[in-house]
């Protein structure tokens, strides 16, 4: 048991400082045929990921607004990111604002999906 213990916490460790290993490991996405599949960045994602690294270490924080982005995966990484970031590190909080009710609705479950996935770690990672 304190093998499994350990490597908890080497996991807990390593997806705290890495973004897109714990994205690709602990958070799935449904395809366009309704599969649940590991979230892996398309080219697009990965491209504001380090935007918003960039400007995470040269300012010390992030300010994104991101417009009519439609099926390019900015929800989805968006999503996954706040729930990261409020997942590893105490009293963090996330809001994403839409101007549509159905829009909310949609970004809601993507935000509850990862959350789902996530919450029995976040006793673990949140020490």
């Amino acid at each position: 048991e304190l093998r499994t213990l350990e490597r908890i916490f080497q996991l807990t460790a390593k997806f705290r400082d890495d973004f897109e290993t714990w994205a690709r490991t602990v958070c799935h996405i449904t395809d366009k045929k309704g599969n649940l599949i590991p979230f892996e960045l398309n080219p697009i994602q990965v491209k504001l990921h380090n935007l918003i690294e960039n400007q995470l270490r040269e300012q010390g924080k992030v300010r994104v607004i991101i417009l009519k982005s439609r099926k390019l995966g900015c929800s989805t990484y968006t999503a996954a990111r706040f729930s990261h970031r409020t997942l590893f590190n105490k009293n963090k909080r996330a809001v994403v604002v839409t101007h549509p009710a159905d829009s909310s609705s949609t970004l809601y479950r993507n935000y509850n999906q990862p959350h789902s996935i996530t919450k029995d770690c976040s006793r673990i990672s949140r020490g």
